[in-house]
């Protein structure tokens, strides 16, 4: 017999890799839905919105422009600026607190306890003439508080007059800053009326001209202290029912009956005397309890501490403390922080390296 026959040979194996298969195919979008005829299409998508680059050169800043004032002074802010310089920091505030006590943007504390409606400061910005004006009445021993504060932008409308009326008034506690009245004049000044007093800020050039009046304007003169003279047109007066910025209705605190004008001398030097303490046991009571409180505002100006010793003694008790301190810190601005410094420059690369020595000769 023949030979068995070999077997079949081995299948060879390929000289490369199969490529390996291509990913499935994603199912095909769904086709956008058709909108009814009447239905236009929507708009394209906006573009991203670029960041803006700096709009003003280092140590200006965007000012918003605004608009034309009204009628009572008062413009609104459009939507452009103007690259300008900071101006300057206003005056720090000034204004009366306590029975109450005046301080003046030329620096000057005195009491004044008159019973009536008298201007705080008046003047003219940008051609309307404005008043601050306050309703003092008799509290407390030998003493008078604000009750109200009317302020206007343009004293020849009535329609610009707003009434302010005091925060609350307990026998121990002082106003929150929460509790406060901030009125704008407009850009340019603030009022602030507290539970112990009102203070007012205006912009350096105003309280600079010789245009402004009102009792944290002018000082009292030695011959008024005295009872010797006294000008119909003083500060010191209450202000003429033609002036006056409060209506009749508003005038309402009893017992607050407003004196026949102009005042005569005796009764403008009485309510500038201070009354002290009945005795040295309450002058060293007071003394010991406005002393402790008013570290910072005494080493100002000792002229603080006199004052809350004054409301001490004439029965405002605890609140002649916080009253204060309220009018000694309210009226001390801390410095206008230093101006931010440029932006640090991106480093540079470094210089290259000098080249290798050449090699000896041999």
């Amino acid at each position: 017999p023949g030979e068995p026959p070999s077997p079949p040979s081995p299948p060879m194996p390929p000289p490369f890799p199969p490529p390996p298969s291509p990913p499935p195919s994603p199912p095909p979008s769904p086709p956008p839905p058709l909108l009814p005829p009447s239905m236009p299409p929507p708009p394209p998508s906006p573009a991203s919105p670029q960041p803006p680059s700096p709009p003003c050169a280092f140590g200006e800043s965007c000012w918003l422009i605004r608009g034309p004032r009204d009628a009572c002074g008062v413009s609104s802010p459009l939507e452009t600026c103007s690259c300008r310089p900071p101006p300057p920091p206003p005056p720090p505030p000034r204004g009366a607190a306590g029975d109450p006590h005046y301080f003046t943007y030329s620096d000057v504390h005195y009491s004044y306890q008159g019973v009536g409606v008298y201007s705080i400061v008046s003047g003219t910005y940008d051609g309307r003439r404005f008043d601050v004006q306050a309703y003092q009445c008799p509290c407390g021993i030998n003493a008078s508080c604000f009750t109200k504060v009317a302020v206007s932008m343009n004293t020849t409308e009535p329609a610009c007059t707003v009434i302010l009326h005091q925060p609350r008034i307990d026998a121990e506690h002082c106003s929150s800053a929460e509790e406060e009245i901030n009125y704008a004049l407009d850009d340019w000044g603030n009022v602030r009326l507290t539970s112990e007093g009102v203070f007012v800020t205006l912009p350096d050039q105003l309280v600079r001209s010789s245009g402004l009046a009102g009792l944290i304007v002018t000082a009292p003169t030695a011959e008024e202290y005295a009872g010797i003279a006294c000008a119909p047109t003083s500060a010191l007066q209450p202000v003429a029912q033609s002036m006056m910025l409060f209506d009749t209705d508003d005038l309402d605190v009893a017992g607050c009956e407003y004196p026949s004008t102009p005042l005569d001398c005796g009764q403008v030097s009485a309510w500038l005397a201070v009354s002290g303490c009945s005795s040295a046991g309450a002058t060293a009571e007071a003394e010991s309890k406005c002393a402790s409180a008013l570290d910072d505002c005494n080493a100002i100006d000792s002229a603080w501490l006199e004052n809350c010793m004054t409301d001490y003694c004439n029965g405002m008790g605890e609140r002649a403390i916080c009253g204060t301190n309220q009018a000694c810190l309210g009226t001390t601005l801390p410095p206008p922080p230093p101006p931010s410094p440029p932006a640090s420059p991106l480093p540079s690369s470094p210089p290259p390296s000098p080249p290798p020595p050449p090699p000896p000769s041999p």
